[in-house]
């Protein structure tokens, strides 16, 4: 009997299970803890929607009470009206801002003259390129030595010196520095400025590495000569100062420093060109560099600061290359092109003012910074930025209405159908419907915005309602601006009663981070999420226990089913035929 070609594990034929059928068995055995497990996921998600909602609506409250608090004047860092603007009459002459710290009022400015930086050329070199024969060194950008002159000393600073400058820092440029006391803290401190008041980067006195221009203290240097790094030795004693003492104060310790030049060496084959270049190629003092450069045949030497502290000096040291060039002679110019000069300001008439630099002066009027253009006149007014101060309070009602309206879109219904023929509308509920003290801070905000007080409403300052979605809406800008240009003060008194109230209304659901209403809806969310995970998980780990014993089940029987299978073939094939050559024979 043949046998080949036919299967004897064909699944119709003999009841074979297949895989699909086993999966088919094992979910079928399953399906209600399946649906069980669906549903603790599906609640775990829906708290978790929540919680999303909460912590978006915190974001939105904190971001209205940050507002709030501000124009409440609880945050120390802003203050109302604080803004400053910068009017200047002729901007040709000077460009003026004015920062929050400034005065309001007007001042008269005179610029008499701009700081000049300072430059001097040679004698005309018929052949630039050539070589000059001209062979020594000399000193430029300061003299062949650095000197530490004292001119205020006192029985705390009792003396300077000049010295080494220290490894990878840049020598003080030339001028007069001062050394300032004060006491903070119950301690003495000390600190190096310039002749402008400017303080200077020093090394640490502490002892650490790097260099500092803040505060240090006095005892770290009582007693000792104190090395700045920066080519200064300045010596202190061990006395206690009797009193504080500041920049440009008559006993107030100073010294005139002058730094020492860049080093040039000149060979017989240098042209004037070499010359330039290894000039511009040398290192200089703080304050002290400058540029050379070739113009008709003459070489041009000019301070890259302006400014009389920063006039070109130099020295002959062997030969006499400055002198035959007739650059310097004796210390002086030969051919000066533009003195070296300081910025002139006269301000309302009876104070004039003496500046090296002509932009970024922000200690000529406190709070203010001043660009010079050019000599002339000007009024400078500083006011209240008006501008800044509506925008403020317009940031408090935009925030107000993004904190509402989510409010109000979650804590409500919203229309999903007006429905149709003798059909009712139907709505769908916000993620946060039902939660009674969420809807009672809608009404509370509310209240504030409508409430009238003190010294008036928003109505007043053009804001309205809007009926349709409760927003706040400024519908008369002109009354705004009018308002706040006319009466600032009352104006600032409505809008801090406002926002005070604002900020009464959301403490207790946002001040305390811990016990605050939506901080413990927060951690009770946080709570039932976790608790819903954790029996999902179990529940997981039991269905996927569950479905490994049954498949393992299905599996054992189709083996023993597939057992029989071979069994029965086993017997038609060698039994069988035994039997019916038996019966043939």
């Amino acid at each position: 009997m043949a046998t080949t070609g036919v299967s004897l594990y064909n699944q119709e034929t003999w009841g074979y299970l297949s895989s699909a059928s086993i999966n088919a068995l094992v979910a079928t055995a399953l399906a209600q803890k399946q649906k069980q497990l669906s549903a603790l996921q599906q609640k775990a998600s829906d708290l978790q929607v929540v919680r999303a909602a909460i912590s978006d609506l915190a974001t939105k409250l904190s971001a209205l009470d940050a507002v709030a608090e501000q124009l409440a004047g609880l945050s120390p860092s802003y203050t109302f009206g604080a803004a400053r603007t910068a009017t200047v009459s002729d901007a040709t002459v000077i460009r003026a801002s004015a920062a929050d710290a400034a005065s309001t009022g007007s001042f008269s400015l005179n610029v008499m003259q701009l700081a000049k930086a300072h430059s001097i050329r040679s004698a005309q070199i018929s052949q630039p390129a050539e070589p000059l024969g001209l062979s020594g060194t000399f000193y430029i950008g300061g003299l062949a030595s650095a000197a530490a002159s004292a001119e205020v000393t006192d029985t705390v600073v009792t003396g300077f010196a000049a010295a080494p400058v220290g490894e990878g820092l840049a020598q003080l440029g030339s001028g007069a520095y001062y050394v300032e006391l004060r006491q903070y803290a119950g301690a003495w401190q000390f600190r190096l400025v310039d002749e402008e008041g400017s303080a200077v980067e020093i090394a640490r006195a502490d002892g650490q590495p790097g260099t500092t221009s803040t505060w240090q203290s006095l005892s770290a240097v009582a007693g000792r000569d104190f090395d700045t790094g920066r080519g200064l030795v300045i010596s202190f004693s061990e006395a206690e100062p009797a009193s504080a003492k500041y920049f440009g104060e008559a006993g107030a310790p100073r010294v005139r420093y002058t730094a020492q030049g860049a080093l040039i060496s000149v060979q017989a084959g240098d042209s004037l060109l070499d010359i330039r270049d290894k000039i511009n190629a040398a290192t200089y003092a703080a304050g002290n560099e400058l540029t050379a450069s070739v113009v008709d045949r003459h070489l041009v030497l000019a301070a890259r600061r302006t400014g009389e502290r920063f006039a070109i000096r130099g020295e002959d040291v062997e030969g006499s290359i400055l002198a035959s060039l007739e650059l310097l002679s004796g210390g002086s110019p030969v051919h000066e092109l533009q003195a070296a000069q300081n910025a002139l300001i006269t301000v309302n008439g009876t104070l004039t003012v003496s500046r090296s630099r002509n932009s970024g002066l922000t200690d000529v009027i406190s709070g203010v910074t001043l660009d010079l253009l050019k000599a002339g006149t000007a009024e400078l007014t500083v006011g209240v930025d008006l501008s800044a101060a509506q925008n403020k309070i317009q940031e408090l009602v935009a925030k107000f209405n993004d904190a509402i309206g989510y409010l109000r879109a979650k804590t409500g219904l919203t229309l999903s159908s007006s429905g149709g023929y003798k059909e009712n509308p139907t709505y769908s509920r916000g993620t946060l419907y039902g939660d009674s003290l969420l809807a009672g801070l809608r009404y509370s905000l509310h209240q504030v915005l409508l409430a009238r007080y003190e010294h008036g409403s928003l109505a007043q300052l053009g804001f309205s309602i809007d009926g349709t979605n409760m927003t706040i809406r400024l519908t008369d800008s002109a009354a705004l601006s009018s308002a706040l240009a006319n009466d600032f003060q009352s104006v600032a008194a409505l809008v801090k009663e406002v926002a005070a109230a604002v900020n009464s209304a959301l403490d207790p659901y946002i001040e305390d981070a811990n016990e605050s209403i939506i901080a413990r809806r927060g951690a009770d969310l946080d709570k039932q999420i976790g608790m819903y995970d954790k029996r999902v998980k179990q529940t997981q780990e039991r269905l996927q226990a569950e479905e490994t014993n049954l498949r393992n089940q299905y599996y054992r029987l189709q083996q023993q089913f597939v057992a029989s299978l071979q069994r029965q073939q086993e017997w038609l094939v060698f039994g069988g035929a035994g039997l019916l050559g038996g019966l043939l024979g």
